[in-house]
């Protein structure tokens, strides 16, 4: 007679559950699958049951995780799961083969703690309220052995040929079998603990994200040691009676037989390190979405600081001030034979600008391709000539600044550089110049100054000009 399926005040089932790791600001990729073991109530086997079980057991996992590791704000989400029912027939029919197939083909609730890292435990026991406790994978084996015998479907020696099998030594399980009311009921009840547990049937039936009052808790209330929450009910409580070790040899690294109960610790180090390497992946992920997040939130900021600079930018260059630089120049007459000599006294301080500066600022160019000509000019000219505005916005905002000023000077001087034939006297790498310096200074009829300025190489060229209007007595500072 088989028990699967079985219909009675008491029901086992194998849970095949999906989950993956969650948090406030996405989910893992990677889903995990494990299988879990029940006794529970009939009345619980149900559909809604099931959701609402599961859900607790997984949302008390992650509080106890956070409980441990405060700054992880993961929670383990559960995804789907599957109820199967346990076949004890079959547990029965276990030949004694240490062979790992031979254990998961009869008993698997013994391999499935392989791996199993938050919850702690692959086999369960719920009670009629709800609540559940977990339980050794041998505890579990003991108990179901228990109620085929009281459902009377199994008979007595089969359990004992089935623990000696597992225990390979006849006394051991003629003891336990003999004192299995009193293991019994130490295997039927709901421990006192210290860990937290959600309440029956409360809402919303979720695995996350945890409630706000539960980590308030967290904060203010860290869990108490096992002697703080101790109790006279607590006391005396009859802790549940392990079995003794199994034989040594049960287990051999030369034919890599499995031993019930055994702890596997390489599949859980490989478990553990699965799951850190996932929680590594996920903290990564997320500081480099908090970065691009930051970087585009401060690039937004300065493009929109930056829009209305370059903006005013755009209009002091199509200033007509080039324009009326260059019609005073065609327009008036020469300076006097004297020089600069209506300058002399006045301390006036000049910026040189290219004329093909302003040619090129006059028909709208961007910029003067003109090769390191734009030596020739002072600073502020040069950032004028240049194509692109600077990308910072505090950087423009003086930028234009020193423009405007400029552009609100009087006077300036103009060089225009003699070409001889059709190539210019000036080259990319000789910097040789000859031209003519005009100071020019707007509201006055004439030309009010004009040199000739003759250098070899960009080096010397300011210093060529300097002299120049020293030698015309013009008394002009030239800013470089």
């Amino acid at each position: 007679m088989t028990l699967q399926g079985m219909v009675m005040d008491r029901v086992y089932r194998r849970v095949v559950v999906r989950y993956f790791l969650a948090s406030h600001q996405g989910s893992s990729p990677d889903r995990m699958s494990k299988s879990f073991y029940f006794e529970l109530p009939a009345d619980r086997d149900t559909e809604a049951g099931w959701f609402e079980l599961l859900h607790r057991i997984f949302y008390d996992a992650s509080v106890e995780s956070r409980r441990k590791e405060p700054s992880d704000t993961n929670w383990l989400a559960l995804e789907s799961f599957e109820v199967i029912p346990i076949d004890l027939q079959l547990m029965f029919a276990w030949s004694g083969s240490r062979d790992r197939d031979s254990i998961e083909r009869h008993m698997p609730w013994w391999t499935a703690r392989d791996g199993i890292v938050a919850h702690t435990y692959a086999c369960w026991w719920v009670d009629d309220s709800g609540r559940y406790d977990g339980m050794a994978v041998d505890e579990f084996t003991e108990l179901l052995s228990y109620r085929a015998v009281e459902l009377g479907v199994i008979e007595a020696t089969q359990v004992l040929a089935l623990m000696t099998r597992i225990y390979q030594d006849p006394s051991v399980a003629a003891r336990m079998f003999e004192d299995r009311q009193q293991r019994l009921a130490n295997l039927t009840c709901v421990r006192p603990t210290t860990a937290f547990r959600k309440q029956p049937d409360s809402r919303p039936c979720l695995s996350g994200p945890l409630d706000t009052d539960v980590l308030g808790e967290l904060r203010v209330k860290p869990p108490k040691s096992a002697p703080e929450a101790a109790s006279d009910e607590t006391d005396a409580f009859t802790p549940r009676v392990k079995p003794p070790k199994y034989a040594p040899e049960a287990a051999s690294d030369e034919t890599d037989e499995f031993t019930p109960g055994g702890t596997r610790k390489r599949h859980i180090l490989v478990a553990s390190l699965f799951l850190i390497g996932t929680i590594v992946v996920i903290v990564c992920w997320q500081l480099r979405e908090q970065r691009q997040h930051a970087h585009q939130e401060t690039q937004a900021t300065q493009q929109a600081k930056l829009e209305p600079l370059v903006e005013q930018w755009r209009e002091l260059k199509d200033q007509d001030h080039a324009s009326r630089l260059t019609a005073f120049i065609e327009a008036s007459s020469p300076a006097e034979a004297s020089g600069c000599a209506s300058l002399s006294g006045q301390n006036q301080t000049i910026t040189v600008v290219n004329r093909a500066v302003l040619d090129a600022l006059i028909t709208g160019e961007d910029s003067i391709a003109s090769g390191s000509q734009t030596f020739v000019n002072s600073g502020v000219w040069r950032q004028v000539s240049e194509r692109r505005p600077p990308r910072s916005a505090e950087a423009l905002q003086q930028q234009s600044a020193r423009v405007r000023d400029e552009l609100e000077r009087p006077c300036v001087g103009v060089l225009t550089i003699k070409s001889k034939g059709r190539t210019r006297a000036i080259s990319v790498q000789g910097g040789d110049v000859t031209g003519r310096l005009r100071v020019v200074c707007l509201g006055q009829s004439q030309v009010s100054c004009e040199v000739g300025i003759y250098t070899d190489s960009p080096a010397n060229y300011w210093d060529n000009v300097d002299r120049a209007l020293a030698q015309a007595n013009a008394g002009i500072v030239v800013l470089h």
